[in-house]
């Protein structure tokens, strides 16, 4: 879901204070994909309180599971030293 409006784009970035919201490793505010916490197909919105930064691979993991499957996805993407 590509949001085009530049002010809500920079926005959900600095919600996330540079940080993916899903693996919270650095993410660059050009590669970043906007993963909607409840998804859509779920009754999410387009509300900002339910949007937040992600990377591509990490939004793709998620694909439309709630934000209780979270913890899966950060330890796919986490390097065990972290």
């Amino acid at each position: 879901n590509k949001i085009k409006n530049k002010t809500l784009r920079q926005t959900v970035y600095d919600k996330g204070k540079g940080l993916c919201y899903l693996c919270k490793l650095p993410l660059e505010y050009k590669d970043m994909t906007i993963d909607n916490v409840i998804p859509k197909s779920r009754g999410g919105t387009n509300n900002i309180n339910n949007l937040m930064p992600t990377h591509k691979k990490c939004n793709n993991e998620k694909d439309n599971k709630l934000p209780s499957k979270r913890d899966i996805i950060i330890a796919k993407f986490r390097k065990p030293t972290q």
